[in-house]
């Protein structure tokens, strides 16, 4: 028989300050998801904050807007200036010589313009839009990253936000737990080992709570700062949804659809592009052809005479027939095609493994769910009768319930696991956007 409790031993003490932490977790849980409530109003009540909406309030910030417009802007730019013909000179010239029979002045006025009838115009300007698709490519594959980045962020948030919950019924086991040993020590049934032993636990559990609550904030604000949902001064109730993945896309499809990610297909594009600028270049050895049209007027002692004049003229490639431009868009069209097809086959690669994880990961935290978490709670279950019954000691009724406790919380690493893997695998595949 265990030694009995002292007869002055207080107990209400303990009771007291376990309900007053049972309180304080259950105000913080109601208050806790608000977006720091600094901004909200009575005019603007809490929603709960979906991935859907997260994503859309992510792309929709006015600086991801101006970024890619900027970025496609200058690309156009450049497009158009490659379009644009020489500009035409206008030229005059004046000549006077002095002679024996008086003064004589001949004067010159015309326009020159440059034409090309190689082609190598209409060839590079089909580049530069090579290039604007290139860049509307890169800009998609931006967005591509900031979907997952804001969907990594909103499913870490959820996780912390699950995990708080799962301690706060750690807490609340405790409290049963509390009552049990109040019966008990009243009844002198037990010493005074099972009440200290639970304030330890409860001491544990306590620090376990503050320590993911710091990680729950710093995952939060990261996420406000993704979203810019300060600015905005929208209020949240909290964030929903499910952390576990419901789906997995077929993995032949996920590879056959991998090409039209939007960073290879920008890396094609700048391949067509440097390709017509080769075929540009190529052509270099046809000469651009000058054509000049103007009119002379000529004055001298005995009267004066005008009349127009015509002038054609082409540049001799002799040295520079664009050997250097044509080597350069060689070079540049290898580069490219090579990053290409290593970018291609890594991702076939990374594709392969992450869908091998996601499908691994998804099918271990459901049948955690299914068979350890079920057990855990019937070994919690039986736990409690036998302590309740003189059984078992208080050691083996907190292990029982800090093993349901951890066995929740292992099965939600899974699940935070199988969706972190989930959207790299949809990154991957260039999927994510809708």
């Amino acid at each position: 028989m265990r030694p009995q409790l002292p007869s002055g031993a207080d107990k209400k003490p303990m009771l007291y300050r376990f309900l007053g932490i049972r309180l304080a977790v259950t105000v913080w849980l109601l208050s806790v998801p608000c977006f720091l409530a600094a901004s909200e109003t009575h005019d603007s009540p809490a929603e709960w904050l979906t991935a859907q909406e997260a994503i859309r309030l992510g792309l929709s910030r006015p600086e991801v807007n101006r970024w890619v417009e900027g970025q496609i802007g200058v690309a156009q730019s450049e497009a158009a200036q490659t379009a644009l013909w020489p500009n035409p000179q206008l030229q005059y010239q004046r000549e006077e010589t002095n002679t024996g029979g008086g003064a004589s002045i001949d004067e010159f006025l015309w326009l020159t313009q440059k034409f090309d009838f190689s082609g190598r115009r209409g060839l590079q300007v089909n580049a530069a839009k090579q290039q604007v698709q290139a860049t509307r490519q890169e800009a998609e594959f931006r967005r591509l990253v900031l979907t997952a980045k804001i969907r990594q962020g909103f499913y870490q948030v959820l996780h912390q936000w699950e995990l708080l919950q799962n301690l706060e019924q750690w807490f609340e086991r405790l409290g049963v737990i509390e009552t049990v040993v109040q019966k008990r020590e009243a009844a002198g049934e037990i010493s005074g080992y099972d009440r200290l032993r639970l304030t330890r636990e409860q001491a544990a559990a306590r620090a376990q709570m503050q320590s993911e609550e710091a990680v729950y904030y710093r995952a939060w604000e990261q996420l406000l700062g993704i979203l810019g949902a300060k600015e905005k001064k929208t209020v949240y109730r909290g964030v929903t949804g499910s952390l576990l993945p419901q789906s997995l896309p077929p993995l032949e499809r996920l590879l056959q659809t991998l090409i039209y990610r939007p960073d290879l297909q920008s890396l094609e594009q700048q391949a067509n592009a440097h390709a017509l600028e080769r075929q540009a270049a190529a052509r270099g050895w046809i000469p651009d052809l000058t054509l000049s049209l103007g009119s002379k007027k000529a004055k001298d002692a005995f009267g004066s005479d005008a009349g127009p004049f015509f002038s054609a003229g082409i540049n001799l490639p002799l040295f520079d027939r664009h050997q250097a431009k044509r080597d350069r868009a060689s070079a540049r069209l290898q580069v490219v095609r090579s990053e290409y097809q290593l970018a291609l086959t890594e991702a076939q690669g990374a594709v392969r493994g992450r869908w091998q994880e996601v499908r691994q990961l998804a099918a271990t935290a459901r049948e955690v769910r299914r068979r350890d978490v079920v057990a855990a709670r019937e070994l919690v279950r039986t736990a409690k009768v036998a302590y309740e019954g003189g059984e078992i000691g208080i050691l083996e009724l907190l292990d029982a319930y800090r093993e349901e406790m951890n066995t929740v919380t292992r099965a939600l690493e899974l699940e935070r696991r199988a969706r972190q893997a989930q959207i790299e695998l949809e990154r991957l595949a260039g999927e994510g956007l809708s």
